[in-house]
């Protein structure tokens, strides 16, 4: 996170970048099922704390984008995205969700830009 304003996005960033390389810093397994719970309570706490549905907006972008179904964002990538296969689904969670917040069409990503977080000296 150096060179980079310290908001939330960017401490995102930062968080999905190392669940992403480095799984087992955060869950117990690096199977999907681990990831992506502890993925939806991130943004389940997230969400509270910007007055946000992010875990159900995902799931309507994510059902809007592909087959029209009405299964939550998980079970879509890993039904539907990757034919239950969970090394292609974890590939595909951080793919889509990257898509997510950086679709134009969705303000989270300004929205988290927008919360600095003070440093500490």
């Amino acid at each position: 996170m150096e060179n980079k304003e310290n908001n939330l996005y960017t401490n995102f960033e930062y968080l999905f970048d190392l669940l992403e390389k480095r799984p087992l810093y955060f869950v117990t397994d690096n199977s999907y099922n681990t990831i992506s719970v502890f993925v939806q309570g991130y943004f389940y706490s997230l969400g509270t704390y910007i007055q946000d549905e992010i875990n159900y907006r995902l799931s309507v972008w994510i059902n809007q984008k592909g087959k029209n179904t009405a299964l939550i964002w998980t079970a879509y990538i890993l039904e539907i995205e990757s034919n239950d296969d969970d090394e292609i689904a974890k590939k595909k969670l951080f793919i889509k969700i990257r898509e997510f917040f950086n679709d134009p069409e969705i303000d989270l990503k300004q929205k988290l830009e927008s919360i600095i977080i003070p440093l500490n000296n």
